[in-house]
């Protein structure tokens, strides 16, 4: 009987091919950058990629207001030193008096969307006077982005360092 019912639910419920819904899901990839398909429609990779641009702003002039506005509440922030850290760690770190960058490059940049959420692979280049000490730090990266009520906020990154 039981078995009966399981069939006839299955047999009920819509089937959706899965190609209908991954059409969905995001735009046709297009470029292919650094091993990853972007699938972003234009105007979603400009509003992206000006959030990013927004956010090195405001790490080089250590400006705290637009730190919280871009770092979205529920920020989880996978760091280098294997930490995991929330927006208010995240935004002390770069406020450190001890440390002051004058530079943040990404380059391999690709962007792909699925509705309000945006994944931005890269590698970045922090640029720094740490202790009175220039240094740097090349560093591999994804990104979470999310389209919120005011624009794209950074939700998620994990940060690795490249091989030696």
């Amino acid at each position: 009987m039981l078995r009966q019912i399981a069939l006839s639910v299955i047999l009920t419920v819509p089937v959706v091919p899965l190609a209908a819904v991954a059409a969905q899901a995001a735009p046709a990839a297009t470029d292919l950058i650094g091993g990853v398909r972007e699938n972003a429609p234009p105007e979603v990779k400009k509003a992206v990629l000006a959030a990013v641009d927004a956010w090195k702003r405001a790490v080089i002039q250590k400006d705290a207001p637009a730190l919280q506005r871009i770092l979205d509440e529920d920020l989880s922030y996978g760091h280098t030193t294997g930490e995991v850290l929330g927006k208010a760690q995240t935004i002390e770190r770069a406020l450190d008096p001890k440390q002051r960058f004058s530079a943040i490059d990404l380059t391999d940049v690709a962007v792909r969307s699925y509705g309000n959420f945006a994944l931005v692979t890269h590698r970045i280049s922090f640029h720094f006077v740490k202790d009175g000490a220039p240094g740097a730090a090349d560093l591999s990266g994804i990104d979470v982005w999310i389209r919120k009520d005011h624009g794209w906020r950074l939700l998620a990154r994990q940060l690795t360092r490249l091989p030696q």
